[in-house]
């Protein structure tokens, strides 16, 4: 079992360039450990990571990846193949990442199986914690369809985090849906969500995206969204039988 959580692990760590060297073996193995409080928590934080960067000003990237499978079929999840329409059987990576000028570093992340929490909630409980547990007050953060529900959106504006994320048209802004409020694939309009939130809605063929900062145009607002990337590729690998464990937990 530890092979699969130590593979799972570097694979988080290393991501977007950033070295396992640069935290301690000690915060390491910590988090190593950590990885038992999925089933309570729902997410695990770094804290090297997030001490190391919560004073400097960066973008909060969430993100997911699916279909890693690590071994652990119990509580593997069907999960549906976007390009090919086809299902497999895995789990859903809940990313939380900072970008710092061309550097990324992974803060934590949650894990959806067969079981676990709902996005959501792992999310809101993330955001919760790097707020109040580490003081880290991210210049924007970026995000997908999946995260943009009326809930993280409400819980973001609350902290006075400004986000641009991509929203579902059929949500309503001011009295309509956005689809109706920007019927054609050019335009935004800014007016207020159902849950009471002053946003700028900015549609392109096919998309929406919404930002609580008002005062950015459609260019900044399609930059900021630029800063996402896909991310699955990070996690093709599958574990090495019998691979040699560099690292141990007392």
């Amino acid at each position: 079992m530890l092979e699969y959580i130590e593979k799972f692990i570097n694979k988080i760590v290393s991501f977007g360039k950033f070295k396992k060297s640069e935290i301690s073996k000690k915060a390491y193995e910590q988090l190593l450990t950590s990885f038992e409080s999925l089933s309570k928590n729902g997410v695990v934080l770094i804290p090297a990571i997030i001490n190391k960067v919560k004073k400097l000003k960066g973008l909060l990237i969430m993100d997911t990846t699916d279909n890693p499978k690590y071994g652990l079929k119990k509580i593997a999840i069907k999960m549906k193949n976007l390009s090919n329409g086809g299902y497999s059987k895995g789990f859903k990576i809940v990313l939380f990442l900072y970008k710092v000028g061309y550097k990324t570093y992974p803060l934590g992340f949650g894990l959806i199986y067969k079981g676990s929490r709902k996005q959501e909630e792992l999310v809101l409980n993330f955001l919760t914690r790097l707020r109040s547990d580490f003081k880290l007050k991210p210049e924007m953060v970026i995000a997908d369809a999946g995260f943009s529900t009326l809930e993280i959106a409400k819980r973001l504006n609350n902290y006075g985090w400004g986000f641009v994320m991509k929203f579902k048209k059929s949500y309503k802004l001011g009295n309509k849906q956005i689809k109706h409020q920007l019927q054609r694939g050019y335009g935004d309009k800014i007016d207020v969500l159902s849950n009471g939130i002053k946003v700028k809605a900015v549609r392109r063929p096919n998309r929406v995206f919404i930002t609580n900062r008002v005062s950015l145009n459609w260019q900044e607002v399609l930059e900021y969204y630029g800063e996402r990337w896909t991310i699955e590729e990070t996690f093709r690998a599958r574990p090495v039988k019998n691979q040699k464990i560099s690292y141990t937990i007392s």
